[in-house]
């Protein structure tokens, strides 16, 4: 009798739990029903193997479920956006600046919420505008900056020659562009933030720089499994890409304790100082006690989060620049003509011709729209409970939005947006480049948005301008190049196995 009691009760029990992890919150935007523990995990893992990726799963049930619709990922309550209106009203709202919880956004920085990137609240707040006031003042996006790109884009050059020369004499060579591209976009940044360049050769950065790809490719916008099913690190380290998350930030987090403990020997409280490091190390030096704000894990966790932000975004586009560029010759010529109109042949292009040249900026412009490199924005957190349009949104909700639905698939706005059409950015006579509302969507909405639209633009500007200035790229005749991106937090693409060949 007794063990029967105890029967029901558990199974009572059970059942009532069920009900609660399966239950839609009210007024909850509608969706896919889920199931308990995993949520809807089982249905995106399906629907990914039949449509590739995690955001055409998104837009693909989008279709079903309307432009706002939610889901369950393991046990983090989320709400999918894929309307441009709607995604700028919520990401530009209070309420939702905060980030995720999710384990693999405080691991890079010993399980705390640090750094600018994919930390909140007011201790975040003050970091991120300590660091970008402090960049603004050592020279981003003035002349400082704008020098040190120039450099950089001239180092960049003289090594193809010089690769080119030295490795064959053949019309074609092939040249790993797409590792150049990072070394050189990051050494154009990172003398603002620590003060010195990398040679391209150099093993350890080179090394660095491939563990950064690893990591961001191990994870989407939304934080990845290992951040819906943290568990899963202890009985499937491999499967749960915890092992590969792992073997990327130890080194990483190692390497840049080696930066700051390279500055700390070298500072002098008193020294005028010329990057993010010092400042920063200067700033802790006046704390009497210690500091959420100026402490060397917030350090840390900024240096990470720049180094992501300033090397593999803009050095995707870039990279993706070749492919449409090899792929389209007359597109290319044309390019080459304005540049030779505008700078010449024997004058380093500068941000001085950036305003000058319609077409290289429409061609920048269209690259970002349709690459689509940041799929997904990184995800948003509900700061407290809150409403969007009719729905009530419970605190710590998810939002995700998915931005390739707004820039590669708004047939609505744009006219043939999975058409490669830089044109679309010029007025009719192609003499004056016309701006466009959504230009900017890759770099998100809000506080949280990415504050480096101009610098990218104009980098890309310069070290484009650069490269097809002294050359011409040329598509691989060996094989049929197959476009297999790989998506992470980035949408990475392929790499570039074309060749350049030196203008006459």
């Amino acid at each position: 009798m007794l063990s029967g009691i105890l029967i029901a009760t558990l199974l009572v029990i059970i059942f009532t739990w069920i009900y609660r992890e399966c239950k839609r919150p009210k007024d909850f935007p509608k969706g896919p029903r889920w199931l308990p523990i995993i949520g809807n995990l089982h249905l995106i893992d399906a629907l990914k193997k039949k449509h590739g990726y995690f955001f055409t799963v998104l837009e693909k049930l989008s279709e079903e479920y309307g432009p706002v619709y939610g889901l369950k990922l393991g046990q983090n309550l989320t709400v999918v956006i894929t309307d441009y209106g709607i995604m700028k009203d919520a990401l530009s709202r209070e309420e939702f600046q905060g980030r995720p919880n999710g384990f693999v956004f405080t691991m890079r920085t010993f399980g705390e919420k640090l750094g600018i990137g994919f930390a909140d609240g007011p201790i975040c707040t003050s970091v991120r505008n300590f660091t970008m006031k402090t960049l603004k003042d050592v020279g981003l996006g003035k002349g400082n900056m704008h020098g040190h790109v120039t450099e950089e884009a001239s180092e960049m050059v003289k090594y193809l020659k010089n690769h080119y020369a030295e490795t064959s004499t053949k019309e074609e060579n092939p040249i790993a562009l797409d590792l150049l591209f990072k070394l050189c976009i990051l050494n154009s940044q990172w003398m603002l933030i620590a003060g010195k360049r990398f040679e391209y050769e150099e093993a350890k950065f080179v090394q660095i720089l491939n563990l950064a790809t690893s990591f961001l490719q191990n994870f989407d916008g939304s934080g990845g499994i290992i951040s819906h099913l943290p568990w899963l690190r202890f009985i499937a380290p491999d499967a749960s890409g915890f092992t590969d998350l792992n073997n990327a930030i130890l080194p990483m987090q190692q390497y840049f304790q080696e930066i700051i403990a390279d500055h700390k020997r070298e500072f002098d409280v008193n020294a005028a100082h010329d990057n993010l490091v010092d400042l920063f190390l200067a700033e802790i030096s006046k704390q009497k006690e210690p500091s959420q704000v100026f402490n060397e894990k917030q350090l840390l966790g900024t240096l990470f989060d720049l180094f992501m932000a300033g090397m593999i975004t803009l050095s995707d586009a870039m990279g993706n620049m070749l492919h449409l560029l090899a792929e389209r010759p007359e597109l290319q010529k044309e390019l080459q003509e304005e540049i030779d109109q505008v700078i010449g042949r024997n004058t380093l292009p500068t941000m001085d011709y950036y305003n000058k040249m319609p077409l290289m900026r429409a061609f920048n412009l269209e690259t970002l729209r349709f690459s689509s490199i940041v799929p997904i924005g990184v995800a948003r957190r509900a700061m407290k409970d809150t409403t969007l349009l009719h729905y009530r949104i419970p605190k710590d909700t998810v939002l995700v939005p998915v931005l390739d639905q707004v820039t590669v698939r708004d047939e609505e706005y744009w006219n043939e947006p999975q058409t490669f059409q830089p044109d679309r950015f010029l007025s009719a006579d192609r003499a004056e480049l016309k701006i466009n509302e959504r230009e900017k969507v890759p770099f998100g909405f809000g506080k949280r948005r990415c504050p480096g639209d101009l610098i990218t633009s104009q980098t890309m500007f310069v070290f484009m301008a650069s490269i097809l200035q002294s050359f011409t790229i040329l598509p691989d005749k060996e094989k049929e190049r197959k476009m297999e991106w790989v998506e992470g937090i980035t949408f990475t693409p392929p790499p570039f196995t074309g060749s350049i060949r030196a203008r006459d």
